[in-house]
């Protein structure tokens, strides 16, 4: 995206005229944006896998010899 998004200003540069940046400006603003939903989707399983690993227990119940108690995982 960043190589589509240099191309884009680079090649808008014909017959004289100014650059034409609307392409460029849309490319970076997807760049943005696409870059801020996956920081919030990969903070968001991050948060999921540590609760899920809290929840995991670090002791089971045993039965042994007739009585029950509690031994690692």
């Amino acid at each position: 995206m960043e190589f589509t998004a240099i191309m884009a200003i680079s090649l808008a540069n014909g017959d004289g005229r100014p650059p034409d940046r609307h392409d460029f400006v849309g490319i970076i603003v997807l760049l943005i944006i696409n870059s801020t939903i996956s920081f919030i989707e990969e903070n968001n399983a991050e948060n999921v896998a540590a609760a899920l690993m809290a929840k995991l227990a670090p002791t089971s119940k045993v039965l042994r010899d007739g009585h029950w108690g509690e031994v690692d995982a």
